[in-house]
């Protein structure tokens, strides 16, 4: 396995814990106002996009830069 689908597996695997950790913010009954609600769903929808938007084959490297680069910001 070359570097490159060394990385991929690890961004997929880190966005789905990312996916994951936010899962509460779509329940129902979350006390989260609907301006907060639409920011985690936007959120969730980038992480999910990651694979068709990522750029993978001119990835060198992986370092912080790269790794914020390629996962959205939390909301607050």
């Amino acid at each position: 396995m070359d570097i490159k689908q060394l990385m991929l597996e690890s961004i997929r695997r880190r966005r789905n814990i990312l996916l994951k950790e936010s899962d509460w913010t779509q329940l129902t009954d979350v006390a989260l106002s609907d301006q907060e609600k639409l920011a985690w769903q936007q959120y969730r929808k980038q992480l999910r996009d990651i694979p068709q938007t990522l750029d993978i084959e001119n990835m060198n490297h992986w370092d912080e830069a790269v790794e914020s680069s390629v996962f959205p910001k939390k909301p607050n």
